[in-house]
């Protein structure tokens, strides 16, 4: 089945050889419709990363309180531009969530 809005995994990164990989998986989504993710980042963890596959051009905000609706933001209304068929890597604190919205 062909992923439509954006999948959206919550991890733990680790160096290995230069490179940032996923090394714990905390949990998944995959959003068909705009919205924000059901669940945030888990508290006591450092170093993590959402990692974003985008099925259409989709702006993307990580916060307590993401809009990526904001045009000019700062913080969690901060926002990025996710090209259809792409994948991102967007850092992440403890209670994060992310937020989507088609472009």
């Amino acid at each position: 089945m062909a992923l439509t809005g954006i999948h959206v995994t919550c991890a733990q990164i680790g160096d290995v050889n230069g490179a940032s990989l996923i090394s714990v998986a905390f949990w998944s989504r995959t959003m068909t419709n705009p919205g924000v993710t059901d669940i945030a980042a888990p508290q006591g963890r450092t170093g993590m990363n959402f990692e974003v596959r985008a099925a259409v051009d989709a702006w993307v905000a990580r916060g307590e309180n993401p809009d990526p609706t904001q045009v000019s933001g700062i913080g969690d209304s901060a926002r990025i531009l996710i090209p259809a068929n792409e994948t991102r890597n967007i850092l992440c604190i403890p209670g994060d969530k992310i937020a989507w919205a088609t472009a």
